[in-house]
């Protein structure tokens, strides 16, 4: 990045900040509007600072916890009389600007009242309550013994319809997001009617199809039913593998074709430099690791899942390897337990030492192709990129980072997956840096931290697009100041971003857009 470009950055930055501080205090009839939907509800409705979840942003909303269907519905016919827009808001694990915009509606549905699941044994479904999470609802299913399929990691405190309405993805190169297993909805639409849609109606699939990842936009769902399987056992690993070794082509396909899942994670802690170089970065003030440094020296810690028969007894953790198609071995600590408890329970978890808050995190999906030369590709390309930004702009986290790759396919019944991205052979290939930093007893960072890291997003972003148009961003994990990041939603979703309003509009989900933010506006408007 050049020095003038930098300097553009800032400016362009320093200006959002300021206008977002203005807009903060820019919101005359909260009060009014306060006043006018606690009549209606017959509940409380505060008026709240929403901060958003890396800590950049701070402003006013109105913030309303629903305990019934009839609630909501009144809340949002209200808020359409009112000419205000509504969002939900589920646990915050999303950086992207998917959450209300200033002086509009936030709701939460974690206070919402009723029968919080309901199994069809019979049929392989679960219905489940929007005020549930994915811990909740993984030790509920597994109490049935049932579990769902391959569901995102280290997102257990999320809410159901925030992982689903983002395409949120685990790692299974023959499964698909768990937004794909999604059979039923139940929502308020924009007028405040209930409606429920079943792919038991044919009518239905075409809203269901829509609306797996629905971003917010079909409506307030309260419920959502979803299929389910027979819990089952798998085999857990985690070892360190050098970042070499898995770069060698034929050693990651076998990796990843022969397991169940693989994910493989770069902690970006510099373990691979020099003592001399970390100490050169550390006396650096923008922490710039010296150009002798080989970010291919570093490892990756891995985590697989492989299958196991049926019969085999559960097993605590033991001493175990990985050999690769190359016949070099790794040591590994493995487990054998049900898949259900395995997905959320201590085996993989990187605790980091102190209080951290994660800052930032940017994903791409690119096609993945049969020979792993996709894939190739793309992690070189993203190697250079990381290595380019902490010799010549400095490492910003404070604390530690990671880089985080993933495979899945795609289900073309979903609309609005970034699975999209995938060639004929529906492999997909997820490519994320996130960072971390302490902050614990400060949510919002300072304007210096915040420019630093959204230039450390810019250049990664970036430089990852720069070789490869074919990439779609995580919905969840993408901010539109990097430069053509939203646009490519626009340029590889546009047929699916207009058959999505097709539907929407066919089936009057949300005529008047109440349920649309100014950024999501933004990126079908074009469309």
């Amino acid at each position: 990045m050049s020095s003038n470009y930098r300097v553009i950055l800032t400016i362009i930055q320093v200006l959002l900040i300021r206008v977002a501080i203005a807009t903060t205090s820019g919101c005359p009839n909260l009060a009014s509007h306060r006043k006018a939907l606690e009549g209606k509800l017959g509940s409380t409705v505060q008026i709240k600072i929403f901060n958003d979840f890396s800590g950049r942003k701070s402003y006013n909303v109105l913030w309303a916890k629903p305990t019934s269907v009839r609630q909501i519905s009144k809340l949002v016919k209200q808020a359409k009389k009112l000419g205000l827009t509504v969002r939900t808001v589920g646990r915050g694990h999303s950086w992207s600007p998917l959450h209300p915009d200033p002086c509009q509606i936030g709701v939460s549905l974690s206070d919402l009242k009723g029968e919080k699941y309901s199994l069809d044994a019979e049929n392989n479904r679960l219905t489940v309550l929007s005020s549930e999470n994915v811990e909740q609802i993984m030790q509920w299913a597994a109490n049935k013994n049932v579990t769902l399929g391959p569901m995102p990691l280290r997102v257990l405190d999320a809410s159901f319809p925030g992982i689903i309405g983002t395409g949120s993805h685990s790692s299974n190169i023959n499964a698909s997001p768990i937004a794909n297993d999604v059979v039923g909805l139940e929502l308020v639409d924009g007028k405040g009617r209930v409606r429920k849609f079943s792919d038991n109606d044919e009518e239905d699939k075409e809203v269901i199809d829509a609306c797996r990842v629905h971003l917010g936009l079909c409506g307030i769902i309260y419920k959502t039913t979803i299929k389910v399987i027979p819990d089952f056992k798998l085999k857990f690993s985690s070892g360190v593998i050098p970042v070499r070794k898995l770069l060698d082509t034929t050693n990651r396909k076998d990796l990843v074709m022969n397991n169940w899942g693989v994910v493989m994670i770069m902690p970006l802690t510099f373990a691979g430099a020099t003592q001399a170089e970390k100490d050169a970065m550390n006396a650096d003030p923008l922490r710039r690791i010296p150009q002798s440094y080989d970010i291919r020296n570093e490892n990756f810690f891995v985590r697989i899942w492989s299958e196991v028969d049926q019969n085999t007894p559960i097993q605590d953790p033991q001493p175990d390897s990985i050999t690769l198609a190359d016949g070099s071995s790794y040591s590994t600590t493995s487990v054998i337990k049900p898949f259900s408890s395995g997905i959320y329970n201590g085996a993989f978890s990187i605790e980091p030492i102190g209080c951290v808050r994660p800052r930032s995190s940017i994903s791409f999906a690119q096609p993945e192709s049969d020979d792993f030369l996709a894939s190739s590709a793309t992690l070189e390309n993203g190697l250079n990129v990381l290595e380019r930004i902490f010799k010549d702009i400095g490492f910003y986290p404070r604390l530690f980072g990671a880089n985080i790759i993933r495979w899945m396919k795609h289900d073309d019944r979903c609309l609005l997956c970034h699975t999209n991205i995938a060639n004929a052979n529906k492999k997909v290939m997820f490519y994320d840096a996130s960072t971390n930093f302490d902050g614990c007893n400060n949510f919002l960072i300072n304007n210096t931290d915040r420019i630093r890291l959204q230039e450390f997003e810019t250049e990664f972003g970036a430089g990852v697009m720069k070789n490869n148009s074919q990439s779609l961003p995580h919905w969840a994990k993408h901010n539109p100041y990097v430069p053509g990041m939203t646009d490519l939603f626009r340029s590889n979703l546009n047929e699916n971003l207009a058959s999505f309003l097709n539907v929407r509009a066919k089936y009057k989900l949300d005529k008047k857009n109440v349920f649309v933010n100014c950024h999501l506006r933004d990126i079908f408007t074009l469309v």
